[in-house]
């Protein structure tokens, strides 16, 4: 009889403890579940880059001056939100339109075709959370001349550059009241440490491990939308007011480069003016000593940048609040 009611009061302690475990009722509610998959989808978007588009930028070097700089980034999710796995391709595309050349031409776009996968085995906590992120890109500028001069220098205007990369990352945020922040931790693993599938020219001067990081802090506000239809209740839209992010990279290796060529930091701010379904004013500033566009990685310069930012994960979020008794 003791045994008996040992068993029925630690079964009763078990089940009471699980109603308030979110890991818990992860493994034994679907619903729950697919509510989870979908907060976590949207974590996974909102702490994305936004691609921007900046006019005028200052600080290229060789007195380069562009009329627009445009980093176009957009997310096709292939996995539905509730999945616990959550998969998207990225194609970025990245272009320099010259503004003090005949024609203004844009010369040797950058494409960066690629994916993330993303993943959560930690806690499911919706407040403190934590995933992973891992992907695998193409980067490349569309040439096929020499990548060098018979000077030795970077052909920068018909040489050839390609890479391919891989990518692990690791986000840790909070997510409270109107504010979402986080930091992210990952590395670049990139083809020419393995002597394939680069330029063999550029490989001594090409970081082919990196270390990356980023910091982000974004406040959101409330804004009430009136359906205009009598018996149907207004609606809370959730949109980004204002959004910081800190990047920074650590190129590593031994390269035929100087001290300032093994580094990239920039401060952005992203500032809802419209209250704009994905749109921001953007603004930058940093220091970019391995350029991101394709050949141009050779020629470091601090920078300011000024324009508009749109995509994805500037879009109006739906802040969800719920507890275990719901389930």
């Amino acid at each position: 009889m003791k045994t008996f009611l040992t068993v029925i009061i630690a079964f009763l302690y078990i089940s009471a403890n699980a109603q308030n475990n979110p890991d818990s009722l992860y493994k034994n509610n679907l619903d729950f579940r697919r509510a989870i998959g979908v907060i976590y989808s949207e974590k996974y978007i909102i702490n994305a880059d936004p691609g921007d588009l900046t006019f005028f930028d200052q600080g290229h070097p060789h007195g380069r001056q562009f009329l627009l700089v445009s980093n176009i980034v957009p997310y096709f999710a292939i996995t539905r939100r509730r999945s616990p796995v959550y998969f998207v391709i990225n194609p970025t595309v990245r272009v320099r339109q010259f503004v003090n050349q005949p024609s203004l031409p844009i010369r040797t776009p950058s494409y960066q075709i690629g994916g993330l996968m993303f993943f959560n085995p930690f806690k499911h906590d919706i407040t403190h959370y934590k995933y992973f992120s891992t992907g695998i890109y193409h980067h490349s500028n569309g040439q096929d001349d020499d990548a060098l001069l018979d000077d030795g220098s970077v052909n920068l205007k018909t040489g050839n550059f390609v890479t391919n990369y891989l990518v692990f990352n690791f986000f840790n945020g909070h997510h409270r009241d109107e504010i979402n922040s986080y930091y992210k931790v990952g590395m670049e693993i990139h083809s020419g440490l393995f002597k394939f599938a680069d330029e063999p020219l550029l490989r001594a001067r090409f970081s082919q491990f990196r270390l990356n990081g980023q910091y982000s802090i974004s406040k959101y506000g409330s804004s009430e939308i009136q359906s205009g239809i009598e018996g149907v209740p207004s609606t809370t839209d959730r949109y980004l007011r204002t959004r910081v992010i800190l990047d920074a990279t650590i190129g590593l290796g031994d390269t035929d480069t100087n001290w300032n060529q093994h580094f990239n930091v920039e401060l952005k701010y992203y500032y809802n003016l419209w209250y704009g379904e994905n749109t921001t004013l953007f603004a930058s500033v940093g220091y970019m000593g391995i350029d991101y566009y394709n050949i141009y990685f050779t020629e470091p310069y601090p920078f300011v940048r000024i324009g508009i930012a749109a995509g994805a994960p500037l879009r109006p979020i739906e802040k969800v609040k719920f507890t275990s008794e719901k389930f």
